[in-house]
């Protein structure tokens, strides 16, 4: 076991939380700091004599995409440009609001709270054609690779259908980046809770969020799956949403 100085490793405990790694602080501090404890005015504190398993710590925060630079390699990310392209809305989504009612393959009731937010979602990416036809259009205007961001197995059902480019999906019941891997002009659809953390996909430069999850943390995680440095190429990161937003619910 090494034992090393230097490095503040303590400090990266966060970053390790914010690239998906759910390690505790026990367990971090247990595994790869090297400590004792010390009575100062009568209370207990760590004091870090060196770190241990430093090459692990490293390997592991790698498999969670970080990536380890000389201090005069450093440069700043490149230029992000975030764009929110405008959708139509569809009756149904409209009298669904009003109502708590609509039909579109099956019957929507919003009876509750929950069911009139999960149907108002749905509305919003699952039933909208606007939204899959827009989808289509961005697509098949850029031969670069494409990240798209996704809620229900049947958006990703949906989107599959209608994409003529290599495809590569991750989501609960798959991952499969065979054509991201190898394809410049590969297309790569994501579910937010199996691939907004934790996966590194920084081959791409063009991200689209065809829908929001409920969770902000989700959604902030996700855009750093492709954000990246050593690179001068601009990062593209579109929104599809209905021109009536409503922020507070992500729909």
């Amino acid at each position: 076991m090494e034992h090393q100085h230097g490095g503040k490793y303590e400090e990266l405990l966060t970053q390790c939380h914010l690239l998906g790694w759910k390690i505790t602080k026990t367990a971090f501090w247990n595994m790869y700091i090297d400590y004792i404890l010390i009575s100062i005015n009568g209370f207990k504190a760590p004091k870090i004599l060196g770190y241990k398993n430093v090459e692990h710590l490293k390997q592991r925060l790698r498999e969670y995409g970080a990536i380890f630079m000389k201090t005069e390699e450093a440069i700043e990310l490149p230029e992000q440009i975030d764009n929110v392209v405008k959708v139509e809305n569809t009756k149904e989504y409209k009298q669904f609001e009003k109502d708590r009612i609509a039909t579109v393959d099956k019957l929507l009731v919003g009876d509750t709270s929950l069911t009139k937010l999960l149907y108002l979602r749905q509305l919003a990416g699952l039933y909208n054609k606007n939204k899959l036809h827009t989808l289509k259009d961005l697509i098949d205007s850029t031969e670069d690779r494409v990240i798209i961001f996704y809620n229900f197995n049947e958006e990703r059902l949906n989107i599959s259908r209608m994409i003529d480019k290599p495809l590569s999906i991750i989501c609960g019941d798959m991952k499969d980046l065979t054509h991201y891997e190898t394809k410049d002009n590969s297309v790569t659809l994501v579910q937010y809770q199996a691939g907004a953390t934790g996966v590194n996909l920084q081959k791409a430069n063009k991200v689209i969020y065809y829908s929001l999850p409920l969770s902000s943390e989700l959604f902030e995680q996700s855009k750093k799956r492709i954000h990246r440095i050593r690179t001068k190429e601009q990062l593209h990161v579109l929104l599809l949403n209905y021109r009536k937003f409503n922020r507070r619910k992500n729909i």
